[in-house]
């Protein structure tokens, strides 16, 4: 886990994603962090003090660094297509 928060660290956040609601929100900072990105929700409250999961109150603005936009775009756009794929581990034991 980071020390410091990534909105401190860096300022120079952009969007990548708009997620509808806290759930792929949470979704898809999954797939950018296990990916080595840094990711941060922004945006007002609304939706999870309100239970708003759907139109513009209940979308969640998914940010990352300036210099891993393109690539958390890209691995996100690979990901809704359909194409990315899960690097087997080969220090995993066959049959589990």
């Amino acid at each position: 886990m980071r020390s410091t928060p990534i909105s401190e660290e860096h300022p120079e956040l952009v969007e990548v994603y708009k997620a509808q609601g806290a759930m792929e929100a949470n979704m898809v900072r999954g797939v950018l962090e296990a990916n080595g990105i840094d990711s941060m929700e922004a945006g007002e409250a609304w939706g999870k003090v309100y239970g708003m999961s759907v139109g513009t109150m209940g979308s969640v603005p998914i940010l990352v660094r300036q210099n891993d936009a393109d690539r958390a775009k890209q691995l996100l756009a690979d990901v809704a297509s359909g194409e990315f794929q899960i690097e087997e581990d080969d220090d995993e034991p066959e049959g589990q």
